[in-house]
């Protein structure tokens, strides 16, 4: 794959950008070996996943992209950015990403769950293994979707530096788990997240009205973990339950006080069922 590199976020993770598709991608990558890809979910970045490149960079090759609309991937196209349009760039990244006949393991978080979902149905060939953290479904999250369609177009209004800080240190986790490195990710992290994120989110939001999960077959046999935070007050842990129910050859693990986004605020523990997970 060729990018060309900006500047560097620590000694290891560089940012790139790639033209996959009809968007225009920025990403981070680090490391070396199999390809561990991992997507963000929506008012958010590929920094999310920080500790997640400090972990695995020794013996994966970790990448992750700014979704299409999101962080630094502006340019999608002439296309709203939403769903399809997100697995549309992540399947053509993925192209350039993987070699012919080799496979990667894909992590979702979030709306990035979703996508990693639908690309289940479109590129199993490609994927070794898959592992969803916090994934809303069209089983769970819709009445919520329904709720907040009224206000969709005049959301953005309310983002500003303050909101942001204020949902990513006191919702997405709890407040009492913040501690100075998670504080100075979700600094870096936040310091890219903008208004335009969050019209992004709304398209988002709207083009998940009619996507449902894919129906797999009782065979199907790429290894799927599913991660929920015990306390998740975004997503209903029911929703792991309910995933696992829905897709064969899953295991579901729970982590203790975490909210929405454990890969970060509970990242030790989350660091180490991935890691047994991937075997690594």
């Amino acid at each position: 794959m060729r990018g060309d590199g900006q500047h560097v976020m620590d000694a290891t993770i560089e940012r790139h950008e790639i033209n996959a598709g009809n968007a225009n991608l920025s990403y981070l990558k680090a490391g070396s070996g199999p390809v561990l890809l991992m997507m963000h979910g929506l008012m958010a970045n590929a920094v999310d996943f920080k500790m997640q490149f400090e972990e695995f960079s020794a013996r994966r090759l970790c990448i992750a992209p700014d979704l299409p609309g999101f962080g630094m991937s502006r340019d999608h196209g002439s296309e709203e950015p939403g769903l399809y349009v997100a697995a549309d760039a992540m399947e053509a990244f993925i192209s350039e990403l993987v070699p012919e006949g080799e496979k990667l393991d894909l992590l979702g978080h979030s709306f990035g769950s979703v996508v990693a979902l639908e690309l289940t149905s479109r590129i199993p060939e490609k994927l070794r293994s898959v592992a969803i953290v916090g994934a809303p479904t069209d089983m769970t999250a819709k009445p919520l979707q329904r709720a907040l369609m009224p206000f969709l177009p005049t959301f953005s209004i309310l983002v500003n530096k303050i909101t942001i800080d204020f949902y990513s240190r006191n919702v997405n986790i709890d407040r009492r788990n913040l501690t100075p490195e998670i504080d100075s990710l979700l600094e870096e992290r936040n310091s890219i997240v903008s208004p335009e994120d969050a019209d992004s989110m709304m398209s988002y939001i709207k083009s998940f009205k009619d996507w449902v999960l894919p129906e797999y077959p009782s065979d199907y046999d790429i290894p799927t973990l599913i991660v929920h935070g015990a306390v998740d007050n975004v997503v209903s842990m029911n929703a792991a339950e309910k995933l696992a129910s829905k897709i064969p050859n899953s295991t579901v693990k729970i982590i203790g006080n975490a909210r929405h986004s454990p890969m970060y605020e509970q990242s030790e523990e989350f660091n180490r069922i991935l890691g047994e997970f991937l075997r690594i």
